[in-house]
């Protein structure tokens, strides 16, 4: 989790009158849920076992699935690292959902998402 997706989140949150959850995942989130209370989120979700201590693209990609299948969010915002380019593309494709990655701005025209994204090494947005 980023503090910069956190606050992309909150902002679409509040500009599409959405809840905002946050998501941790690994072995043992607890002290960092902790770091999460003071934020302005509808729930925390947990997802804690060994199996996350160390990270490998099939376990979180699983991981994640099952919340997104559970909690059916209309969007999942994510941090751009190096991690989520590896695990995040797997959940989308065993959903069957859409994956936008390296979004630099958001609009809302009509109640719908609109990302913007630079091409060819921001020349073009």
């Amino acid at each position: 989790m980023s503090w910069e997706a956190l606050a992309g989140g909150q902002a679409l949150g509040r500009d599409l009158s959405l809840p905002v959850s946050v998501v941790l995942m690994g072995e043992d989130v607890s002290g960092l849920a902790e770091s999460f209370q003071s934020k302005d989120v509808k729930e925390i979700l947990k997802v804690e076992t060994p199996l996350l201590s160390s990270y490998s693209a099939d376990g979180f990609s699983s991981a994640l699935a099952q919340v997104i299948e559970t909690e059916s969010p209309k969007y999942v915002i994510m941090g751009h690292t190096y991690m989520v380019r590896d695990f995040l593309p797997r959940v989308s494709a065993k959903l069957g959902l859409p994956f936008l990655s390296d979004n630099i701005a958001y609009g809302v025209d009509g109640g719908s998402l609109v990302l913007s994204k630079q091409v060819f090494s921001g020349k073009l947005v």
